[in-house]
């Protein structure tokens, strides 16, 4: 299935209106995966596994890698990739001010696709679907449409 996108169109340097605009491609989201949804997928998969027999696993996954990632390790997920933590925050004078829990600096928890994920990104199929508001644009045309279509039926029938 072809990965939706859209095209944006922002300043060169955000926060400076002064700056050109220029466009970018970005990634629609067609939906959403829930983790019940996973769980039924990867219990088909595994014909050995019931779904609540998967959903412990993954439970417990993402247990243990939030425990690790606490514990400041990178964890390494085979063909997953490789989560692992930072910490962000701007740049201070005082070292003492940018501490973790001071001056805006925080933990934020990141993720690495593996080689083999971003060789099967490169193959990856895309398709044009504008953006949420031409989306939605087009969608109140098609109804408004269907609307009068179902009208004139209707008044055909009277």
């Amino acid at each position: 299935m072809p990965i939706p996108f859209s095209i944006c169109v922002k300043h060169a340097r955000p926060g400076d209106p002064t700056s050109r605009r220029k466009a970018y491609a970005k990634a629609q989201a067609s939906g959403a995966c829930s983790l019940e949804r996973m769980q039924e997928l990867v219990a088909k998969r595994c014909h050995s596994c019931d779904k609540f027999t998967v959903r412990a696993v993954l439970d417990t996954v993402a247990e243990c890698l939030l425990r690790e990632l606490l514990d400041g390790k990178r964890v390494y997920l085979g063909d997953l990739g490789t989560f692992y933590s930072e910490i962000t925050g701007s740049a201070s004078d005082n070292p003492d001010d940018c501490r973790p829990g001071k001056g805006g600096a925080k933990l934020v928890f990141k993720w690495r696709p593996s080689q083999s994920l971003r060789k099967a990104a490169c193959g990856a199929e895309y398709k044009y679907v504008g953006s949420r508001a031409s989306q939605e644009a087009a969608r109140q045309q098609s109804n408004q449409e269907l609307r009068e279509e179902m009208e004139r039926r209707q008044q055909k029938r009277e």
